[in-house]
């Protein structure tokens, strides 16, 4: 055989095995399409949002459209996607999740972390060497929203760790996240008829999942607004009530949800600036005294 016709076959081997490459890439792509498919025909709308209905909306929902609260199924994908982030209880044996508390250690110190187990965790808010006992309850995604937060809002952290602000920046961050999670109707062990107090109205689910639609950082986002104000509303309520230690925190973290309900239980937003601006604008009303606060 000739270098010509060599090189002539070696070509046609080549041109043949990117042919079938290429085949092989456009049936897996089918594949997938219809594997999505199949998965959006298959999503309804989370119990606890179909049940959320007021009397007025259960007899007059029909001839309105659900007053523009039903999900559609562009929404509802993200929000199972992040539903099922939400439900990754955390696992202490993953290397994975010891990976993402090594990116969050370097973003905080900016060297490396060989050993997880480390007692300068406690300089940043958590309860002891061990980080990852501190991520029970807010499984997986409050890992990542806390890593998110330090990554984007360094200074802000850095400063909520500061041994002079009696601030447990990691504790309070993992806390604002397993609020979020029950709010947003992103728990797996929902119950309407116990839970319907502390889960949100069929209007900010329904402007939650539109955000998302769009912006699949938007609870990080709203995550690191409600940071920053419980960081805030600590500060300014341990200036007013002198004597307040660590154990009169939940004071500071009530008020920043009663805060965050009343601003989206019955408004819609169509970006997340608007609602942080909403959200920035309207006044906090300090408790007067501690036993004042205790009485509500």
């Amino acid at each position: 055989m000739t270098k010509a016709e060599d090189a002539t076959n070696n070509s046609n081997v080549v041109k043949e095995r990117e042919k079938c490459e290429n085949e092989e890439d456009s049936f897996l792509k089918k594949q997938l399409q219809q594997a999505q498919r199949g998965r959006k025909k298959s999503l309804r709308e989370p119990v606890t949002h179909l049940k959320n209905k007021s009397f007025f909306e259960v007899v007059f929902g029909a001839c309105f459209e659900d007053f523009g609260t039903q999900l559609t199924i562009e929404e509802l994908v993200p929000f199972y996607d992040l539903k099922e982030d939400a439900n990754n209880y955390f696992d202490n044996k993953c290397q994975d999740y010891d990976e993402l508390l090594r990116e969050m250690w370097f973003a905080l110190k900016g060297e490396r972390l060989e050993d997880v187990e480390n007692d300068d965790w406690k300089n940043y808010g958590f309860q002891n060497r061990n980080p990852r006992s501190d991520f029970r309850g807010g499984g997986l995604l409050s890992l990542k929203q806390l890593l998110y937060f330090v990554k984007s809002n360094k200074e802000a952290a850095l400063e909520m760790s500061q041994k002079s602000e009696e601030f447990l920046f990691a504790v309070s961050s993992i806390n604002i996240t397993y609020f979020l999670i029950k709010y947003y109707h992103l728990s797996n062990h929902l119950i309407f008829s116990k839970d319907k107090k502390e889960i949100c109205s069929r209007v900010a689910l329904k402007t939650f999942c539109s955000l998302l639609r769009v912006d699949q950082n938007i609870m990080n986002k709203i995550h690191g607004v409600l940071l920053e104000d419980l960081y805030k509303v600590w500060s300014d309520i341990k200036k007013k009530i002198p004597g307040l230690t660590l154990m009169d925190f939940n004071m500071a973290l009530n008020l920043v949800k009663s805060k965050f309900v009343k601003v989206t239980k019955s408004n819609s937003f169509d970006s997340f600036s608007q609602f942080k601006s909403f959200y920035t604008k309207l006044e906090t009303v300090l408790p007067s005294r501690k036993a004042s606060f205790s009485k509500k």
